[in-house]
C-alpha cells in the first residue's frame, strides 16, 4: 500500500462528461525500457513521473519533481539501492515516496515525501494504480489484481504502440460492445454476441463472432469465420483470444490504453500466435496477423479521435450492449456523476500518431531482467516510425496472396448482399437501450457451405477448375491438367504431396516463374508438404469434403512455408 498525495491534477477534460480519470491499473511502460541504473520520464494522467529499478530490479514510478525546491529528477536525479537521490540538494526518496535521507538536516520534515504510484511489473510491462479522487490522503489498496499471462504454447508478442490519441479508454473498449461498427468500419458481416456479457466486479467479458474478410491476412475472396473471447480487466487493459475457426488458428491481442491527459491516450497493441508443429510457417502467421491488426485497428482512429461523447445515444435495436457496458464503467469514476456537458467536437487532428514496430530478435533488453513475471521474453522491443507508412509497407505484399489451400472457401460476393444478422432498420427512442435488459440477438443464417463457390465469378477461378478424380493416381496424371500458371507467376518452390493409405502415393511438384515439372517420390526439400490420407484428399479434390476443415480437424496436417501454402490451392484448383 503506498501513500497518494496528488497535486498539480489538471482535472478530466471538457469534451469528455467524466469526473475523473478512471481507476484502476495501466501501463506507462514496457520493461525493456525500464533499463537498470536510467531514469525513465513519464507523463501520464496529467503529472510528469520518473520510472525506475531499484538495485533489486523492482520497479518503481513516482512524480518527477522533488518536493523541497521543485527540481526534476530525471535531469540529473540518481537511482541509489532503491531510491532516488534528487540533484538539486540530495534529498534521496524510496519508491514509496518516503524521504529517507535529507544530507544536510539532523530530522527528515514531516511532509518530505514524493508521490509513487502503485507499480507492478507483469507481462513485460509496467503498470501503475490510478486511485481516483478521494484517496488523497489515505493509503491506497488496489482494487484488483493483472494475472500473469500463460506464456507457453504462444509466440513472443509484437507490439505496436500508437501515441497521443484524442480519444478516453470508455471510448476505445466500447467497440467490444459496438457490433454494427464492425461492417461499415472493418468490413465484416454477420457480427453478433453471442452470449450476454458476463460481470464480474472489475471484469467484463464478452463472446462475439463474424465473417471477416480475408484479404487482410493473405486470403482474399474469402471470409474467415472468427469467434473472439474479449476480457476487459478495468478501462485499462483487453485480452482478446481470436480463434479463425475455419483455419484453425489462434491468435491473442492485447490492447492498453492510458491517459495522458484529459484529452489523449497511448494505446499499446501486442499479438501473440499459438505455435504450430513448423517455426517457420508459426513465424510467418505470426507475421501477418501482426500486419492485419496494426492495418486494421488504426481504422477507428479518426472516428475517435472527431466524435462526440453522448450520453444518451439514439439506440436501435440492433445495437449491442452499449447500456450494460457503461453501466459496468460507471465503478472506476468512485461516487462522483458525470458531467453533462461535452465539447462538440475536437479539432481535427494536423498529425497522424506515431507507430512503434518491434525489432527482430528476442532479448529483453540490456537491463538484465525478466519481464516481470520471471520468464521474460514476452514482448519484443519497439522503435518508433510513422504510423501511415509503416502500415503500408507492412502489407506492402499482402495483396497477391491467395486462401489456404485445401477445400474451397466461402466467397466475399455470397455474404456481401446479405445483410448482417442483427440489422434493423427500427430506431428507438433516445437511451431505450441503456438498460440490463439486453439480450444477444439470434443468427438469422450463416454463411455459405465453404465447398460453395460465389455465382457470377470470371476469370481463373482459385474456387476450382479441375475434373472429378477417382483415385490418388488419377490425380497425379491429372495434375498437369489442373495446374493455373496465372496463379504461378513469381512463385519459385516445391510443392509436395504424402498420401498414405492403400492408394498412396508421395509425390511433388516443382514450380517456377509459371512453368511446372511433376515428379514421383519425395523431395529432399519441399517448400510445402501436404499430408493426409489418400481417400480423405480424394474427397477434397473432388469437392466432397472441405479441404479447410479437413485440415483444421486433424485429417491433415500442412508443413512449410505459409506464404507459398497460400499459393497452392489457386496454383493446383480442385474440382
Amino acid at each position: 500500500m503506498t501513500q497518494l498525495t496528488f497535486t498539480d491534477h489538471d482535472g478530466p477534460s471538457a469534451r469528455f462528461p467524466f469526473p475523473d480519470y478512471p481507476s484502476g491499473w495501466f501501463v506507462v511502460a514496457t520493461s525493456d525500457e525500464l533499463v537498470a541504473g536510467q531514469l525513465l520520464e513519464l507523463h501520464y494522467f496529467g503529472r510528469d513521473m520518473i520510472a525506475f529499478r531499484g538495485e533489486s530490479g523492482r520497479a518503481h514510478v513516482v512524480d518527477a519533481y522533488c518536493p523541497h525546491l521543485g527540481a526534476h529528477l530525471a535531469h540529473g536525479g540518481e537511482i541509489v539501492g532503491e531510491c532516488v537521490r534528487c540533484p538539486f540538494h540530495g534529498w534521496t526518496f524510496a519508491g514509496d515516496g518516503r524521504c529517507v535521507d535529507v544530507p544536510y538536516a539532523e530530522r527528515i520534515p514531516p511532509k518530505a515525501r514524493i508521490d509513487a504510484w502503485p507499480t507492478i511489473e507483469r507481462n513485460g510491462l509496467i503498470y501503475i494504480y490510478y486511485a481516483g479522487k478521494g484517496n488523497e490522503h489515505g493509503e491506497v489498496t488496489p482494487a484488483f489484481d493483472i494475472p500473469e499471462l500463460e506464456t507457453e504454447g504462444w509466440t513472443e508478442g509484437k507490439m505496436v504502440h500508437w501515441k497521443q490519441l484524442a480519444t478516453h479508454p470508455q471510448e476505445v473498449f466500447e467497440n467490444t460492445v459496438d457490433i454494427t461498427h464492425i461492417a461499415p468500419v472493418h468490413d465484416g458481416r454477420q457480427a453478433r454476441i453471442m452470449d450476454k456479457p458476463q460481470r464480474d466486479g472489475p471484469v467484463l467479458t464478452i463472446n462475439l463472432e463474424f465473417m471477416a474478410p480475408g484479404d487482410i491476412v493473405g486470403m482474399p475472396d474469402t471470409l474467415n469465420d472468427v469467434h473472439l473471447d474479449v476480457v476487459l480487466r478495468g478501462l485499462g487493459s483487453v485480452i482478446v483470444h481470436t480463434h479463425v475457426r475455419n483455419a484453425d488458428i489462434r491468435a491473442r491481442q492485447r490492447i492498453y490504453a492510458t491517459p495522458i491527459d484529459g484529452d489523449h491516450i497511448d494505446i499499446r497493441g501486442i499479438v501473440h500466435i499459438a505455435e504450430q508443429d513448423d517455426p517457420e510457417f508459426t513465424k510467418e502467421v505470426h507475421e501477418l496477423f501482426y500486419q492485419a491488426y496494426v492495418d486494421d485497428f488504426a481504422k477507428d482512429f479518426p472516428i475517435w479521435e472527431n466524435k462526440r461523447y453522448l450520453e444518451r445515444p439514439a439506440l436501435a435495436k440492433g445495437d449491442g450492449p452499449v447500456g450494460l457496458y457503461r453501466r459496468w464503467c460507471t465503478q472506476f469514476y468512485g461516487e462522483a456523476q458525470p458531467k453533462t456537458n461535452a465539447k462538440a467536437r475536437p479539432e481535427a487532428r494536423t498529425q497522424e500518431p506515431r507507430i512503434d514496430v518491434p525489432l527482430t530478435g528476442g532479448s529483453n533488453g540490456s537491463n538484465g531482467h525478466t519481464n516481470g513475471n520471471g520468464r521474460g521474453g514476452l514482448l519484443r522491443r519497439i522503435v518508433p516510425s510513422p504510423v501511415a507508412d509503416t502500415a503500408r509497407g507492412l502489407l506492402a505484399t499482402a495483396g497477391e496472396r491467395v486462401p489456404l489451400f485445401g477445400g474451397v472457401a466461402s466467397r466475399l460476393d455470397d455474404l456481401l448482399a446479405k445483410p448482417p444478422a442483427h440489422g434493423s432498420n427500427g430506431h428507438a427512442s433516445a437511451g431505450a437501450e441503456l438498460d440490463d435488459d439486453w439480450a444477444p440477438t439470434p443468427s438469422k443464417g450463416a454463411a455459405p457451405p465453404a465447398s460453395q463457390p460465389s455465382s457470377g465469378s470470371s476469370g481463373s477461378s482459385i474456387s476450382g477448375g479441375g475434373a472429378r478424380v477417382a483415385d490418388v493416381a488419377e490425380y497425379y496424371d491429372t495434375l498437369g491438367e489442373r495446374f493455373v500458371p496465372a496463379a504461378a507467376k513469381g512463385v519459385n518452390a516445391v510443392f509436395q504431396w504424402e498420401l498414405a493409405g492403400p492408394q498412396g502415393r508421395t509425390f511433388h511438384a516443382v514450380v517456377q516463374n509459371g512453368e511446372l515439372r511433376i515428379v514421383d517420390g519425395p523431395h529432399q526439400k519441399p517448400t510445402v508438404t501436404l499430408s493426409m490420407g489418400a481417400e480423405d484428399y480424394v474427397k477434397v479434390v473432388n469437392g466432397d469434403m472441405d479441404g479447410m476443415r479437413a485440415f483444421t480437424s486433424g485429417k491433415g496436417k500442412v508443413k512449410g512455408n505459409v506464404r507459398a501454402a497460400m499459393k497452392m490451392r489457386g496454383i493446383f484448383p480442385a474440382a
